[in-house]
């Protein structure tokens, strides 16, 4: 018997066996299996590189001369990179396979982290970034769960994971990703610890970039045993449910807008604000992937005892608050307890946004539904680390963040609009 979607209304003859379900909880033996765990191993790989990479980045970027505009524009140009990424991965990876497209992923982020290693130059370093999305994905907090991987790493899960389960493996999915994250986090100290070297100051950064290209190498051979269903029915190209794609489109257009005052331009925040190095920022990021562990962990509960929709609404509302907020913080302890504050709430809503989006597409356009929603926010994202970058070089360090958490509440405000009324016939 199939379990209750989160977002339906339980009937008062539903309740108990719902109030069992949540108080039970769900094993791990109910819906872990070989393909999943390979699956669960490639995301903490891949969480532990982009880690460290989103905090030494922009800092080896400033510490290389680069003004805060340079830095926003190579970012510009490393989201433009990672949206054409995701509409090859989308349009791609429903036909020719997902696992195929997680693999070139990782030999272009290898080359990507290649080119740091071997140049300083800004425009090889902005293509390199841009092939590779080296130091964007997400940040403290957030996993792994974000980039062009996102678009062929989600329907595999959905794959391999049963549907009443959906809510539970993309939680632990998150939790194992924020505790890869925690270790990355640490890594970035070690530009800090090993100041001296063959390459002088930049020898613990070269370090990170050179480990980077081996963790490609080794997220590819842990993706390749697994295994992927074969379609054997082929779908007309952008044949969706376009109604539903534009609410998500919609709605992440001015999430895209947010995020890219914040993102590395985060990182860059506590370096120009507090003097705050790599070491400073990684026990912070450190911190904050640990405390938002948990949250993953009890998301689906609190989907499951007040549905979906107002768990995310709620949440989120929340970590747009604490955001909004930080940008008036005096010092690097209140803007970093601030900050942690606003990521446990934000990793509360996070796995169901995207169980969410699996469960009411079709198994078939799953990759494309997931690519085509998030390349709004892809490329609206692309438009604001400039302006943030030129507004920090002006001393109005704080603006950004305000700017933020406007346009994250804009979209917390249309996602409820959108959303509040989903059923169980939205589930698949």
């Amino acid at each position: 018997m199939d379990s209750i979607p989160p977002w339906v209304p339980v009937s008062s003859e539903d309740k108990s066996a719902k109030m069992n379900r949540l108080e039970g909880g769900v094993s791990l033996s109910h819906w872990l299996n070989k393909n999943l765990a390979l699956l669960f191993a490639a995301r903490v790989i891949r969480s532990i590189t982009q880690a460290f990479l989103v905090i030494v980045v922009p800092i080896y970027l400033a510490r290389l001369g680069f003004s805060a505009v340079q830095i926003g524009t190579l970012f510009m140009g490393t989201t433009i990179g990672g949206a054409l990424l995701i509409l090859a991965v989308g349009i791609g990876a429903d036909r020719w396979g997902r696992k195929r497209a997680i693999i070139v992923l990782a030999v272009l982020q290898a080359l990507g982290a290649a080119g740091f290693v071997l140049s300083a130059n800004l425009a090889v370093l902005t293509l390199s970034s841009a092939a590779g999305t080296i130091g964007r994905g997400g940040g403290a907090g957030s996993g792994g769960a974000f980039g062009p991987f996102y678009p062929a790493e989600q329907p595999l899960l959905s794959e391999h994971a049963e549907s009443k389960y959906r809510n539970e493996v993309f939680g632990f999915l998150s939790f194992l990703g924020v505790l890869g994250g925690a270790v990355g986090s640490l890594l970035a100290a070690v530009p800090q610890l090993w100041p001296g070297g063959p390459f002088g100051w930049r020898t613990g950064y070269l370090f990170l970039f050179a480990l980077t290209v081996f963790s490609s190498l080794l997220l590819i051979a842990v993706v390749l045993p697994v295994s992927e269903r074969k379609r054997t029915v082929k779908r007309q190209p952008f044949q969706l449910s376009w109604r539903l794609l534009a609410k998500f489109s919609v709605t992440n257009v001015f999430n895209g807008l947010g995020i890219g005052f914040l993102g590395p331009l985060l990182t860059y925040w506590f370096y120009a604000r507090f003097g705050a190095g790599p070491a400073a920022v990684g026990v912070l990021f450190t911190i904050v992937n640990l405390l938002t562990a948990l949250p993953y962990l009890i998301s689906a509960y609190l989907g499951n005892r007040f549905g979906v929709v107002r768990t995310v609404a709620v949440t989120r509302a929340i970590a747009v608050t604490l955001t909004g907020v930080m940008a008036f913080s005096q010092t690097y302890f209140m803007a970093g307890t601030l900050f942690a504050l606003r990521m446990v709430f934000n990793s509360l809503g996070n796995p169901l946004r995207q169980s969410m989006v699996m469960g009411m597409s079709d198994e078939g356009e799953r990759s494309t539904m997931a690519a085509f929603s998030n390349l709004p926010m892809q490329v609206s994202s692309a438009l604001t680390p400039p302006l943030g970058g030129f507004l920090m070089d002006e001393g109005m360090l704080g603006l950004p963040l305000l700017l933020a958490a406007g346009f994250q509440g804009i979209n917390t405000v249309l996602y409820w609009r959108f959303f509040r009324g989903v059923r169980n016939k939205d589930l698949h």
